[in-house]
């Protein structure tokens, strides 16, 4: 359902109305509702991946931090970011690294269970909500987490480095601690895939 069909409804039943400019007002509205629509549209999904945004994203993370308040389930927040995705667009364009960008979220979007969440946080980088049950031990989360890994890594032809968090405290302060564990899980293992190639020079 669209955002503006309560409004297309009310102008159906205006469509009999016979004076001419009652019809060319209605036609100017609907014009407007259909730009308003791809707004909205443009907002959430992104149109390289068709993931949905981080605009969606944040909102998905509030409801993560709402789920642990009230001791539902548990969840890990996964920074996904892509490896030299600069370099693939100096040598082989811009369209490459497109291509690369959303075979990748095709891969992310085949991988993750029912219960996930995935959106295209912002330039290489994506964002995966895992959700858990919230007494499940700790290493089988870590297992499942693993296997969500391991299958998009198979499904893609995309390089990526990874790091996770689990959300620990409700709210945005709990959020954004959450994020920046991931954040700096994900740099230590692309730092140390850098050092690796530098060694092998």
């Amino acid at each position: 359902m669209k955002p503006t069909d309560h409004i297309r409804d009310i102008l159906d039943e205006c469509q009999g109305m016979p004076p001419i400019n009652v019809q060319v007002a209605i036609m100017d509205v609907r014009r407007e509702l259909d730009k308003i629509d791809a707004i909205v549209h443009n907002s959430t999904l992104d149109p390289v991946t068709g993931l949905p945004t981080r605009r969606v994203g944040n909102y998905m993370l509030e409801r993560a931090a709402t789920h642990f308040n009230r001791g539902e389930v548990l969840h890990r927040f996964v920074v996904l970011d892509v490896d030299d995705l600069k370099e693939a667009n100096d040598m082989n364009g811009h369209a490459y690294g497109d291509a690369m960008l959303a075979n990748l979220g095709a891969a992310m979007l085949t991988s993750v269970r029912p219960t996930d969440f995935v959106c295209r946080w912002g330039g290489d980088e994506f964002l995966l909500i895992l959700e858990f049950p919230f007494d499940l031990d700790s290493p089988v989360r870590s297992h499942e987490e693993g296997e969500i890994m391991r299958r998009i890594a198979a499904e893609t032809f995309a390089r990526f480095s990874w790091g996770s968090a689990t959300l620990d405290e409700a709210g945005s302060d709990g959020i954004d601690d959450a994020l920046g564990r991931a954040d700096s899980d994900m740099y230590r293992m692309k730092n140390a895939k850098k050092r690796l190639k530098s060694s092998r020079r």
